[in-house]
């Protein structure tokens, strides 16, 4: 995983392989320092049938021709079908509004960017950035470090852990102790739609581009 933070990009460990490195218990990770609160919160995966829907009901939204001067209306509107589509579904899913404004807003704003992206390539006549280099952009864009320090004692040496976190949750931590940093990926506590929602905007995306009329 690699993101950036203040500005520099940095390249995270895996944990499995952070914790082989240092000889760390399987404890050790973001649930040890900032552990997940699990009450009330919403799931997706007893909603499999739903969530196929809102995935289909999105696709069949998409224009089968789509006028250049309307690419970003276009978008727009599947970042709506979506927002709504989530909202007719969740008394299965069980999210809070929040969550699912957050998670409207996410799409939209992938989607946007992607839009502009292809704007942007046909005014200047140039190659269209890439739908990954967009998402990277993206989800790297939201990348925070908490403010929180924890402090971990290991063997002799004390550590200073703070927890990274991006659009879909807990990323990973930041270690430092006297003589190093090291940045390590854990997304034990990440957001489990992770994943859908990365192929769901693959495949929003790919329809944009396929589908735009230039005459």
């Amino acid at each position: 995983m690699r993101l950036t933070l203040d500005g520099q990009p940095h390249d995270f460990t895996p944990i499995k392989a952070f914790r082989a490195q240092h000889n760390l218990p399987l404890r050790f990770g973001v649930g040890l320092f900032e552990p997940k609160d699990y009450t009330d919160l919403g799931r997706i995966d007893n909603a499999g049938v739903e969530m196929n829907a809102l995935r289909n009901e999105v696709l069949t939204a998409i224009p089968l021709r789509i006028p250049l001067a309307e690419l970003v209306t276009a978008a727009a509107h599947l970042a709506a079908v979506f927002r709504a589509q989530l909202y007719a579904i969740n008394h299965t899913v069980g999210l809070r509004p929040g969550e699912i404004e957050f998670a409207y807003a996410g799409i939209a704003d992938v989607t946007q960017a992607y839009a502009y992206a292809l704007l942007h390539a046909h005014l200047t006549k140039s190659a269209p950035v890439s739908f990954e280099q967009v998402y990277r952009n993206w989800l790297q864009s939201s990348a925070r470090v908490a403010e929180t320090i924890h402090i971990y004692q290991h063997g002799s040496a004390v550590w200073q852990v703070q927890i990274v976190n991006h659009a879909y949750g807990r990323a990973g931590m930041i270690v430092r102790d006297a003589n190093a940093t090291y940045y390590v990926a854990d997304a034990a506590l990440a957001c489990p739609a992770e994943g859908y929602v990365a192929t769901l905007l693959t495949e929003i995306c790919a329809a944009l581009a396929e589908r735009l009329q230039y005459n």
